[in-house]
């Protein structure tokens, strides 16, 4: 197999549902969507950080994605400390 094969089969893992959407984010394959939903989450929770948000939406959806650039844009921010934490990774089934 080819160099060139195996590079291009690594950078498209990164598109399937399954990967992991930080290695995706770190890598930049992101692009912000036009209605820029990381602005209205992050500013929603820099107005009032002690409240409760819901996001929600289909599967694959991009939700955990929106959540972990939404981590980095309050973390930006002097007062906050926002950490993600992915409670499947640690739960039983």
């Amino acid at each position: 197999m080819s160099d060139r094969l195996k590079f291009f089969r690594r950078l498209m893992s990164a598109f399937e549902g399954t990967s992991n959407p930080q290695r995706a984010v770190e890598r930049g394959f992101y692009v912000n969507l036009p209605n820029n939903p990381i602005a209205e989450i992050t500013g929603r929770v820099a107005l009032c950080p002690s409240s409760v948000h819901l996001l929600f939406g289909g599967i694959e959806s991009g939700k955990t994605t929106q959540l972990l650039l939404t981590q980095q844009a309050l973390n930006e921010l002097e007062d906050i400390k926002a950490i993600y934490v992915d409670v499947s990774l640690i739960t039983a089934y």
